[in-house]
């Protein structure tokens, strides 16, 4: 094709091809991520035609003024996207609810959706994209329809105020430095975001902008007669299209270069294909154009089933060709009847009326859900609610103890210092609970033990911080704070030490595989932020090293309190589990839509134990180093929790978690309680009964 057609029919067929081949790449990376590791990078391929068709788009579009320019803009865009996705998510939220009991969280995530703004929510809780806990969500995949949307309020801004979208002289020129300059800022900021913050370089629009920009620059470049462009344009399209196959298959582990591989070999692509070209050929075939045509409503119809059908029957080698069928049915009866239509005929003679119209439909709709999620929610509900296992609570008992969650000022420690030191304690032994959230998970049985052996309690936890203290934190979030949660800990260290008389008592548990496991847990190390002595970030390929440092923290520690006769008790960590299978165990069943049986809810004690399991770092580490100090303990925890040999989420209809990895009421009183008592006993590590 050549350019004097492109500026006659802006619309390019390969491109709708191209669509087809990103969209395809997609649900097959959803449905499988080992057959195609990197597939997901199509929606980086849409980002790419997106920027290049929106300014093709606006180039030559003659507007009065300002006013004019943009709410012709946005009633295009309102026309094209707001239909098919109004659609989608009430469809899908009512769905939802039949096979979920607590339909909330996505509903909420359908909501944002709608005003484009799911990528925010989804970063705003750290979501991980990559992780097993986004097929359960069937609203995760909008988040790109939230950077597309946020593009989209500052592209027409820029366009117009270079003078490309009033046709000035020089608005080419201008748009394409401007652009080419924000390239270079948004690209900066994903390299940098995707070392210490992945969820803000994957969601935030800022660190995407470069990758729609690249289009832009694209449709500009192309239209240059230049030798360097034409010896581009020569390129064979298809080793361009082999190459991105090939970058589709590298490991998840390059994700960025991959990601950055992609947008400049799909820009390529556009840029070489040719009516001369067999891949071009090959990609305007009507049954490939049909597949891009319907592209978008596929998008959003794909994640909806699967995600569902994770809640139901499952996804397997035999189910695979009925959810096929059935997302491309959905897809079309979407494009058919909501999207193509609504998308042409003409919503108002006033455009601002049309933009008001688009507006009202997404604040009724939103309206419905949250309607939906209070109202009708539990009686949609297919489930037998009353057969559900029973959710463990966890009311953290202050009668005896002393809990302070969440530090407003760097010292006010302090005061809980004096009121469970000073006012609480007297000459009889003293059990110290002490450690993070999962510290706090123990009090019913700490209140259990301290009554049994008569013994004063105190517990402090402070959630997402290790216990002896050291300076890191696996926990993305404001510097500030972080580190004053650092001294808070540090500083209530070293007061408490005072404090400890012969005889006493220190239980310390955290959540060992957050802080030092395995990246097997929805926390890619790159997501956390690691602070030095000099309160400066700090990348570390390995959490072990962040372990050793505890470790030896430990050491210090318990040699002070060997001085006092104090003794140290280290809980190894209990089962945790994929907080997927966690949700889904969680509202198990015997309904004819749940998938999971009872094995599929038990995890075998190896796989955390064996050589190769997740905890066996962590164990091996912990057993070498009580070995050596004579007043450190270390209790099984792991075993006391994994009865048989095998570790479950439930027992006999009681729920032994309130979430993927903290205990309930019911495990600590019953569970742990007894076990933690009779090792105390058989290693006499009561002075006192």
């Amino acid at each position: 094709m050549s350019i004097q057609s492109i500026h006659k029919s802006k619309y390019r067929p390969e491109i709708d091809g191209l669509r087809a081949f990103a969209i395809i790449a997609v649900i097959i990376n959803h449905f499988n991520k080992v057959i195609l590791p990197n597939g997901y990078l199509g929606v980086d391929i849409f980002f790419v035609i997106s920027g290049y068709v929106i300014t093709s788009s606006l180039e030559g579009r003659k507007s009065k003024n300002f006013w004019d320019f943009i709410t012709s803009f946005y009633v295009r865009r309102i026309k094209r996207l707001v239909p098919a996705v109004v659609f989608f998510v009430l469809i899908t939220s009512l769905l939802i609810c039949f096979f979920r009991l607590d339909p909330k969280g996505s509903l909420m995530t359908g909501v944002s959706s709608l005003f484009g703004l799911s990528n925010i929510a989804l970063f705003s809780l750290s979501y991980d994209y990559f992780s097993e806990t986004t097929i359960l969500n069937p609203f995760t995949h909008t988040w790109s329809l939230g950077v597309e949307e946020q593009f989209y309020l500052l592209f027409p801004l820029i366009i117009w105020f270079t003078g490309f979208g009033q046709q000035t002289t020089k608005g080419k020129r201008n748009l394409f430095i401007s652009v080419l300059f924000l390239i270079i800022c948004s690209l900066i900021s994903f390299i940098y975001f995707y070392e210490i913050n992945k969820p803000a370089a994957y969601y935030l629009m800022p660190n995407r902008f470069w990758e729609m920009a690249v289009g832009c620059i694209l449709f500009l470049a192309y239209q240059k007669k230049g030798v360097v462009f034409k010896k581009i344009e020569s390129t064979s399209p298809t080793i361009v299209l082999v190459s991105i196959i090939g970058v589709m298959f590298l490991p998840i582990s390059a994700a960025l270069p991959s990601t950055i591989l992609i947008v400049l070999l799909s820009a390529l692509l556009i840029f070489c294909l040719r009516e001369d070209k067999s891949l071009y050929k090959f990609l305007i075939n009507k049954n490939i154009i049909h597949i891009g045509l319907i592209s978008y409503s596929l998008y959003l119809w794909h994640w909806g089933v699967l995600s569902i059908s994770q809640w139901t029957i499952g996804i397997y080698w035999w189910t695979v060709p009925f959810q096929i069928l059935l997302i491309y049915l959905l897809s079309v009866t979407s494009y058919l009847l909501i999207e193509n239509p609504l998308r042409k005929n003409d919503w108002s003679s006033k455009k601002w009326k049309t933009i008001i119209k688009g507006f009202c439909t997404l604040l009724i709709s939103a309206i419905s859900l949250i309607s939906l999620q209070k109202i009708l929610k539990d009686k949609l509900y297919l489930g037998d609610s009353k057969q559900e296992v029973k959710e463990g609570s966890n009311s953290f008992l202050m009668t005896k103890n002393c809990f302070d969650f969440s530090f407003k000022k760097e010292y006010i420690h302090q005061k809980v210092l004096n009121r469970c030191l000073t006012e609480n304690l007297d000459s009889k032994q003293t059990l110290f609970f002490l450690g993070d959230s999962h510290s706090k998970s123990l009090l019913p049985a700490a209140e259990f033990i301290a009554n049994k052996t008569n013994s004063n309690l105190l517990t402090f936890s402070y959630g997402g911080t290790t216990f002896p203290s050291i300076k890191y934190f696996l926990r993305p979030g404001n510097k500030s704070k972080l580190i004053n949660r650092y001294r808070n800990m540090n500083s209530f260290e070293k007061n408490i030490i005072s404090n400890f008389k012969s005889g006493d008592v220190v239980f310390i548990t955290l959540r060992m595989p957050y802080h030092f496991g395995e990246d097997w847990y929805d926390f890619p190390v790159s997501t956390f932020r690691f602070y030095d002595e000099n309160d400066k970030v700090v990348l570390r390929n390995s959490k072990r090293e962040h372990f050793e440092q505890w470790l030896y923290a430990v050491k210090e520690f318990t040699n002070k309190l060997s001085e006092k006769q104090v003794k140290v008790v280290i809980s190894t960590p209990t089962p945790q589990f994929p907080i997927s299978r966690f949700k889904q165990c969680n509202y198990q069943n015997n309904q004819w839509f749940n998938k999971l049986s009872r094995k599929d809810c038990t995890f075998p004690l190896e796989f955390f134990t064996s050589k190769n399991g997740k905890y066996y770092h962590i164990i091996r580490r912990l057993n070498e180093v009580s070995s050596k100090q004579k007043n450190l303990y270390l209790f099984d925890s792991l075993n006391a929790m994994c009865p048989n040999l095998e570790c479950k989420y439930s027992l006999d209809r009681k729920l032994l978690y309130i979430d993927d990895d903290h205990i309930s009421d019911y495990t600590a009183l019953n569970i742990l309680a007894p076990e933690m008592l009779k090792f105390l006993d058989q290693n006499n590590i009561l002075s006192s009964k």
